[in-house]
């Protein structure tokens, strides 16, 4: 029997945020902001793991035999995913795989003499660091490939120390856990084909929940095979700020999500407002104001700011505004959220974080910001992921009947085919690519850079007249 800490895995998931957003300050800012910020952040790292929480001593155990397997299905889920290019690899990989190259190829900060790379790429920059010391695009994808299985199973354990059980079945939830998209998927494609051609599209297990854009709510595996760079760090940074308690560090972990994570960090935003104010009732507002005035908090703001000025030099626009609210509004809702809801209100009608973060996914949903439906269908990850918690505590802590448990089995199954299409898409286009003596990885262009004319696009740049450019960028 293998017993896993409590406390461990919490440390190691802030080290795993804290690492790649250092790499950063130090990369990419002048020493007159890296120094003093890097060493409040290690100041603020040190207090939180210092510090005792109510899971002291706590641990979950699991036998040798199923970590192994468990740890096994983790690594081909995550190989599977295109992340480290050895199978086939979703369209998206055209542009992560040219940040990633220039992250490893260029000098830091990156630019191509006339914009600046601006873009969530704190992910890949531990492996991008690997890649340069070693002087190899290769051992970079092996080191990001590492990187993102140890994120993916910090996940999956502090996910169990929540349930406070290791089970198989946990697993299984995480990577087939969805809304139900095939019904949708279904009239889309059928209002544009003919029922004959219907079979033959669906053995290429195509990608489902595209049918109600700009509206989506990704599943874990969605979301790993083609956003993983902002979906794995935000799902190990959520871990750790749901557990009560702890308030004095929590901001601190919340910003460092930034770096990584911007949509998920707005869409969660209204879950630290709420926390905070349950934070303030409870303590009462004076004294919760003097325990706020804390290094911790100093190294939040520090970072937050740091990251949103970075940001700010970024030169994408477009028009923003509020979209309507229509059919497949309401249907992406039902199929998506509600459809849970009988499952998970019995025990959970009175937690204010499930109904804030769905109230943010009502607003979020319906807001279009730049010329992307980025926002729209990344706000939503942190209710997703609650979500799917609250199924996993419903089947595993409390208790389900007979009935209802099957009718749960009947909707997850069907939720269970946008995930497994996902995979098995990439099973047969590998296998494809074996058969044909093609190369699985996406390279549109020989140089394979973001400043390529066929990738580039203004959410990938920064402005040199910015304000971050010209006072804090490194020289």
């Amino acid at each position: 029997m293998v017993h896993i800490s409590v406390r461990s895995l919490r440390v190691c998931g802030l080290l795993y945020l804290l690492v790649p957003v250092l790499i950063f300050v130090v990369g990419w800012s002048r020493g007159y902001v890296a120094v003093p910020l890097s060493l409040l952040m290690l100041y603020a790292s040190g207090k939180a793991i210092s510090s005792r929480s109510g899971d002291e001593g706590a641990t979950i155990s699991v036998p040798a035999r199923q970590l192994a397997l468990i740890l096994g299905v983790l690594s081909l889920w995550v190989v599977l995913s295109g992340i480290g290019r050895y199978v086939w690899q979703n369209d998206d990989h055209y542009w992560r795989n040219a940040v990633f190259n220039d992250l490893i190829l260029r000098d830091w900060p990156v630019s191509d003499g006339t914009h600046t790379l601006c873009y969530y790429f704190g992910f890949w920059l531990p492996a991008a660091l690997v890649g340069k010391l070693f002087g190899s695009v290769a051992a970079a994808n092996f080191a990001l490939l590492v990187w993102s299985v140890l994120g993916m199973s910090l996940f999956y354990f502090l996910i169990c120390a929540w349930l406070r059980s290791v089970k198989t079945g946990i697993l299984l939830l995480l990577i087939f856990f969805s809304g139900i998209d095939l019904f949708g998927y279904l009239d889309f494609y059928l209002a544009r084909h003919r029922v004959a051609e219907l079979w033959p599209h669906l053995l290429t297990f195509p990608h489902i929940e595209w049918s109600t854009i700009p509206f989506q709510a990704s599943s874990v595996t969605t979301l790993l095979f083609w956003v993983f760079n902002q979906s794995i760090p935000f799902f190990i940074g959520m871990m750790l700020l749901l557990p009560r308690g702890g308030w004095r560090y929590k901001p601190f972990v919340y910003s460092l999500l930034l770096l990584f994570s911007p949509f998920p960090f707005v869409g969660f935003a209204p879950a630290m407002l709420c926390q905070a104010i349950r934070e303030a009732r409870g303590e009462g507002l004076p004294a919760f104001i003097r325990q706020s005035l804390t290094v911790e908090n100093l190294a939040a703001i520090g970072v937050v700011s740091l990251v949103g000025l970075f940001y700010l030099s970024n030169i994408a626009a477009g028009e923003s505004g509020f979209r309507p609210p229509r059919a497949a509004y309401l249907f992406y809702l039902l199929t998506q959220y509600v459809v849970f809801f009988p499952f998970v209100l019995k025990d959970n009608y009175k937690d204010p974080l499930l109904w804030t973060l769905f109230a943010t996914c009502l607003v979020f949903s319906l807001v279009n910001l730049g010329e992307s439906t980025d926002f729209c269908m990344r706000t939503n990850i942190p209710f997703t992921l609650y979500l799917m918690l609250l199924v996993m505590k419903r089947l595993y802590v409390s208790g389900i009947g007979r009935r209802m448990k099957r009718l749960l089995v009947v909707v997850l199954v069907l939720g269970a085919v946008t995930p497994f299409f996902e995979i098995a898409r990439t099973v047969r286009q590998t296998c494809h690519c074996v058969r044909e003596r093609e190369v699985c990885e996406r390279r549109l262009t020989d140089r394979d850079s973001i400043f390529d004319e066929k990738l580039t696009g203004p959410n990938f740049l920064g402005r040199d007249d910015s304000l971050f450019n010209q006072y804090l960028l490194r020289r």
